[in-house]
């Protein structure tokens, strides 16, 4: 799946058991609706009576069901569940260990249809700052070195560090071909995501995912991310 990160996000692109749907694009863009649809620029979000954007219209695509071909551009490894799909790649190590902290490790091992933007060792890293200020003592290198040894630091901030982990969860499984820019997801957790895109980049609330190196597993959909998304 990944062999190098950068602040490029380098990934690699082989697909073993990638299969073309014809109709998981027309589905998809028939859930979305052209409100969603930002014809490949920037599209200003509904607003709603104090101009928070309006979660009811977030794009919840249905789930793809078990025996159905994978999308384009996605890996299968549908015979995993998606807390499994991460414990298996070691660039995901330190996400999957603040997901254990938070307990939201759960949600991914029992969820059902999501779509889970995961930032990579190195992105985790360039958040430090952010992430201290939910942990006990603030130093993020000690609180994975003492998860490492299996040894449960505390959190300063219990229910913040839920929130941010869970941000970066959005119900529905979103593949490669209806990510389109202007559409709007129902996280788990905190005010509905957007997609932008900028150049060749897309980004959800801002932060670059790699919607060419994603997998299907049993339970959702896993992007590369370049952050976590703060609250």
């Amino acid at each position: 799946m990944l062999i190098k990160t950068s602040d490029s996000l380098k990934f690699r692109n082989d697909r073993s058991a990638v299969r073309l749907v014809a109709s998981i694009g027309a589905v998809a863009l028939l859930a979305i609706g052209p409100a969603a649809c930002g014809g490949g620029s920037d599209v200003a979000p509904d607003q709603g009576p104090e101009g928070s954007v309006k979660k009811s219209q977030a794009f919840q695509a249905p789930a793809i069901e078990t025996g159905q071909k994978v999308p384009e551009g996605l890996e299968d490894e549908t015979g995993q569940a998606l807390i499994a799909v991460l414990q298996a790649e070691p660039d995901y190590s330190s996400y999957v260990k603040l997901l254990q902290l938070s307990g939201v490790s759960e949600d991914l091992a029992t969820g059902d249809s999501l779509t889970v933007f995961a930032p990579v060792n190195e992105a985790v890293q360039a958040q430090s700052r952010l992430l201290d200020r939910y942990l006990k003592p603030k130093d993020l290198d000690s609180v994975l070195a003492a998860l490492g040894k299996g040894v449960q630091p505390e959190i300063a901030d219990p229910e913040g560090l839920s929130d941010l982990m869970r941000r970066g969860i959005a119900n529905g499984e979103l593949p490669p071909e209806a990510v389109k820019a202007g559409l709007k997801l129902d996280p788990l957790a905190g005010d509905t995501l957007r997609i932008t895109k900028s150049g060749d980049d897309f980004r959800v609330d801002g932060i670059r995912f790699d919607t060419g190196a994603g997998t299907l597993a049993s339970n959702g959909i896993l992007y590369p991310a370049a952050g976590l998304i703060a609250p």
